[in-house]
């Protein structure tokens, strides 16, 4: 009986330790996936504030790179509509905000995106 109640206390202890690594995991690549999206961003309102133009491909970004973005990994983890304008931006808010969105599971960096907006109210093209 005693070796019954050992037995289960270990296989309790080691699936709720997997469940506890699984979250974890799970919560560090959702913040790794926001923070990337949010260099994204933040490269793009460097783009619109030097050329006022929204940026036509990821090249385009990769000039405007202040936090050493892995571009390739970029590619895989979010997805930017690279034939919208300015003016298109402009008129969207932070909830509709739809033209960089993450093809996994990340955390929205929604002050980042309000500053992308307003930057690109100042260049409508």
């Amino acid at each position: 009986m005693l070796r019954r109640i050992v037995i289960s206390a270990a296989v309790i202890l080691a699936v709720a330790c997997i469940a506890v690594g699984c979250f974890a995991r799970y919560a560090l690549m959702r913040d790794y996936h926001g923070n990337l999206i949010r260099a994204v961003i933040e490269s793009c309102v460097s783009h619109v504030r030097s050329t006022g133009q929204w940026p036509k491909s990821w090249n385009e970004l990769e000039a405007y790179d202040t936090w050493r973005v892995d571009w390739e990994y970029a590619k895989q983890v979010c997805k930017i509509d690279f034939s919208a304008t300015c003016t298109d931006v402009s008129r969207m808010s932070v909830e509709d905000f739809d033209v960089i969105s993450p093809l996994t599971y990340a955390y929205t960096p929604d002050a980042a995106i309000e500053v992308l907006i307003n930057e690109c109210s100042k260049h409508g093209e």
